[in-house]
Parts: C-alpha cells; structure tokens; sequence
C-alpha cells in the first residue's frame, strides 16, 4: 500500500512540473506562452515558405511558356492545311514539352531545321527532314543512324502524314 501511495505522490508531482507554467520556468524549461509563440512563428515561416515558392513556381512557368513561345515561333508546326511532305524522319517524341523544346534547340544548334508535329495523343514528334517518296525517307533514316554526328538517337522512324495521328 505504501508503494501505491509513493507511486500517485511521484505521477502527481510529475504531472505538476510538467503542466505548471511557473514552474516549468523555474526549472528553465518552456512556458505555454512560449511554446504557443514557437509555434506560430514556424506557421508563419511555413506560409512565407509556401509563398516563395508559389511565387518562384510561377515565375518557372512563366519563363518556360515565354522559351517554348519563342521557340515554337522559330520552328515550324505541321497542320495539314500547310501541304507538307508525306513522309516524316522522326527523331524524337516527347510527352513533356520542355523535352520537345531542347530537342528542337539541339537540333537547330546542329543547324537543322526541324520540325514539331503535335499528336493527338498529346506528344510532340519531331521531324528532321520530310520527303514525298518513303525509299527516300527510309534511306535518309538510315543515312542518318550511321552518321558520324554527335548525337543519333536509336529511335528514329518514319511517319506517314496520311495516318492522320497528328493534330491540324
């Protein structure tokens, strides 16, 4: 009996020092006051944080849709209406548009002009070279597999406009 009694006085004192202002501050630990000031300083870094960021995501966004702007300006979108050739080299498709924009700029830089044919499906492809004959399409591919360039991706094919998977 003794032991239970010793065992309540410990849990009550135990329960006082953690739960009394005062003597938590005698003790130098942290008031109620401060842990609640603590707490709404960190809710304002973190809505300064979430701010910051929406912002400099905004500004991402922005400078990416002003740089694919500007490139697709430079490049040319195929639309059945401009009456290109049928049969396409495709070098690269991509569902990410950032993706699309550096192929075209390597592309360019290599100083060819290419061009963005945008899918249905949401991907854009993007053409080196077109040709109304499929032998020439095919024998510039494969010219171009086992040139020396710098770049040559594997997955280069041929599309034919008349499959109509692009957009107008």
């Amino acid at each position: 009996m003794v032991r239970i009694k010793k065992i309540a006085l410990l849990f009550a004192i135990l329960l006082a020092v953690t739960s009394c202002d005062w003597l938590r501050s005698k003790l130098g630990m942290a008031t109620s006051d401060e842990i609640e000031a603590l707490k709404r300083e960190q809710e304002r870094v973190d809505a300064q944080k979430r701010h910051n960021d929406s912002i400099a995501k905004a500004l991402e966004d922005s400078l990416a849709h002003v740089a694919a702007m500007e490139l697709s300006e430079q490049s040319t979108i195929i639309s059945s209406t401009h009456g290109t050739k049928r049969f396409h080299v495709i070098i690269g498709s991509f569902k990410n548009d950032s993706n699309t924009q550096r192929m075209l700029s390597r592309l360019k830089k290599a100083e060819y002009t290419p061009v963005l044919i945008n899918f249905k499906n949401g991907f854009g492809v993007v053409s080196i070279c077109s040709f109304d004959n499929v032998t020439d399409a095919f024998n510039e591919k494969n010219r171009f597999l086992n040139s020396e360039k710098e770049f040559v991706p594997e997955d280069i094919w041929v599309y034919d406009m008349n499959q109509r998977l692009h957009t107008n």
